[in-house]
C-alpha cells in the first residue's frame, strides 16, 4: 500500500470518527493536511469525498427518523422539521455574514489550536450550566433554535467542533445530553449536504485520477462515521462531556507548542 492509499485511509478514519464526536473534524484534518503537505486543490476534493462518506453514514443511522419526519401526515408542521429548518437558516445567515473574515483569518494550525480550546471551554461551560430539569425538542423555542444556529455557524472556524457547539447549545437551552446529540446529528444532514453539493464539481477529475484511494477514503469515513454515531449515543446516556473537553484542550495546547517552535 503506497503513501497515497495510507493518506486516504488515515483521513477517512479521522473524518469518520471526529465528524460526530465533539472534537472538531475540520481541525484534525487541517493538522493532518499540514503534516502530509496536501495541496489545497487536492485537499478540497478529498474533503468532499470524505464528507460524502459521513453523509452516507448519517443517512444510515438517522434514515429511519428522517423518513418518519418527511413521510408524516403534515411534515411542514412537524416540530423537528421546524427546529432543523430554522436552526439551519440561522446558521446560513450567520455563516454568510462572517464567511470572508473566518475563511481568510482562521486556516492555519494556530487558529485550529484556538478553536480547540474554545470547544473545550464551551463543552465544560455547558455541562456546568445545564438545566437540572430537562425539556425535549418539542418544548424548545424559536430563540433556542437561533442560538444553536449561531453556535453551529461559529464552527466555520477550524478547531471549533460543529457537533460540540450544537450539543453544548442543546444542553444550554435545557435539553438532555442524548436529545442534544440526536438533534446535533439531524442538524448535520443539511450542513454536510450543502457543503458537499457546493464542492461536488471538484471531485470528478480527482476520482478519475485516484479511484482506489478515493473509494478507500469514502468507505473508511462511512464505516467509522457509523461507529462514532453509535458510540456517542451510547456514551452520553451515562457519561459527561468533560473527557472530550480535556482531549480538545490537550490537542489545542500541543498545536500551540508546535506552531510556536
Amino acid at each position: 500500500m503506497n503513501s497515497e492509499w495510507i493518506e486516504h485511509l488515515i483521513l477517512g478514519l479521522i473524518q469518520g470518527i471526529t465528524e460526530f464526536l465533539p472534537i472538531s473534524s475540520t481541525g484534525h484534518l487541517v493538522l493532518i493536511r499540514n503534516f502530509f503537505g496536501i495541496n489545497p486543490e487536492s485537499n478540497s476534493a478529498i474533503l468532499t469525498i470524505l464528507h460524502l462518506g459521513t453523509l452516507s453514514s448519517l443517512l444510515v443511522v438517522e434514515g429511519k427518523n428522517l423518513t418518519k419526519m418527511i413521510l408524516s401526515k403534515h411534515p411542514f408542521r412537524n416540530i423537528e422539521f421546524h427546529a432543523i429548518f430554522i436552526t439551519t437558516l440561522a446558521t446560513l445567515i450567520f455563516y454568510l455574514s462572517f464567511q470572508n473574515l473566518f475563511e481568510s483569518s482562521f486556516q492555519d494550525a494556530g487558529s485550529v489550536a484556538i478553536g480547540l480550546v474554545f470547544t473545550a471551554f464551551i463543552l465544560v461551560y455547558a455541562e456546568l450550566r445545564k438545566s437540572k430539569s430537562f425539556k425535549n425538542l418539542r418544548h424548545t423555542t424559536f430563540l433556542d433554535w437561533i442560538a444553536i444556529g449561531f453556535l453551529q455557524a461559529v464552527a466555520i472556524i477550524p478547531g471549533v467542533s460543529r457537533s460540540g457547539a450544537t450539543i453544548a447549545g442543546g444542553l444550554l437551552i435545557g435539553m438532555n445530553r442524548y436529545d442534544s446529540v440526536k438533534f446535533s446529528f439531524m442538524l448535520s444532514i443539511p450542513v454536510i449536504l450543502g457543503a458537499t453539493l457546493i464542492k461536488l464539481e471538484n471531485i470528478e477529475s480527482y476520482i478519475t485520477a485516484n479511484p482506489g484511494p478515493a473509494i478507500l477514503g469514502f468507505l473508511t469515513a462511512f464505516t467509522f462515521g457509523i461507529w462514532a454515531m453509535k458510540f456517542m449515543l451510547n456514551y452520553v446516556k451515562k457519561n459527561k462531556l468533560e473527557p472530550f473537553a480535556i482531549y480538545c484542550l490537550i490537542l489545542g495546547f500541543l498545536s500551540i507548542l508546535v506552531v510556536s517552535r
